[in-house]
């Protein structure tokens, strides 16, 4: 509708305000029907909105759900999966341990036969070291004796000055007696 101008001055007469107001309800009218049908594409909007982010939150839902589940399953498993290592693990460290025991106990028995071994071995270096001092000890003796009995047997060869060719060629004592020339 176009907006009439008026175009004399002074009152307005009833059917001019009829018409205005006619026109003002239509106007009114018009404005209010708009607004209505815009409030309600607005709420129309707004529900389709809203369930749509009610579909996408029950989906996004459900995803986290499924993705929850599948972290919960990996979970657990890694979980079985270390706890059975555990298991493993304290079982093979018995058996080390069982092991480490057996091999000290050998270590130990081994230790005891080598103290027994170097006690035998201390007594046959003492009996060693007796016996080389004995033998040492008599052959000092003997060589002792020999030197001294070589001395005498000197000592008497120097008496009688006879040379082994005297004795050889005939010469009897006491022509070597008196052939010897006298000592100084």
């Amino acid at each position: 509708m176009q907006r009439r101008r008026r175009t004399r001055s002074g009152p307005v007469t009833r059917n001019e305000f009829d018409i205005q107001m006619a026109h003002f309800s239509a106007l009114t009218r018009e404005r209010y029907e708009a607004e209505a049908e815009l409030r309600r594409q607005w709420n129309d909007s707004y529900e389709r909105r809203r369930a749509k982010e009610r579909a996408d939150d029950e989906r996004r839902e459900a995803e986290f759900r499924a993705t929850l589940a599948e972290w919960k399953a990996e979970n657990d498993r890694k979980h079985q999966e270390h706890r059975d290592n555990l298991a493993a693990d304290i079982e093979n460290q018995k058996h080390e341990r069982a092991q480490w025991r057996a091999d000290f106990q050998a270590i130990k028995n081994e230790m005891a036969e080598l103290r027994k071994d170097f006690r035998s071995l201390k007594w046959n270096i003492w009996f060693a070291a007796c016996g080389t001092i004995i033998g040492l000890a008599s052959l000092n003796a003997a060589m002792s004796s020999n030197i001294l009995s070589a001395f005498e047997s000197g000592r008497n060869s120097a008496v009688s000055r006879v040379t082994p060719w005297q004795i050889l060629f005939g010469f009897d004592r006491e022509t070597i007696d008196e052939t010897r020339p006298p000592l100084p």
